[in-house]
């Protein structure tokens, strides 16, 4: 199955574009804080052979570590 793929140009403002880098930063660090999570679960569960049926890279695990990062990190909250 063959995708077409149409680019659009995003005329922003300098305010709009330090909004979108903001977002895209935060969106990276929690990516990132979220992959070291998962590593160390995978790392725990390996040792101890605990919850072999623990998939963390489910979509429902992934989006209910994201809740709790937010907690932890209220910065989070400013993705949706």
């Amino acid at each position: 199955m063959a995708y077409k793929v149409k680019r659009v140009r995003l005329e922003t403002s300098e305010q709009d574009k330090k909004i979108l880098d903001s977002q895209s930063r935060i969106a990276n660090h929690l990516y990132n804080t979220q992959r070291e999570e998962v590593v160390g679960e995978f790392d725990y569960f390996d040792e101890h052979g605990v919850n072999k049926e623990f998939n963390p890279f489910n979509e429902t695990q992934l989006r209910n570590q994201v809740t709790k990062l937010k907690l932890i990190h209220p910065f989070y909250k400013t993705l949706h």
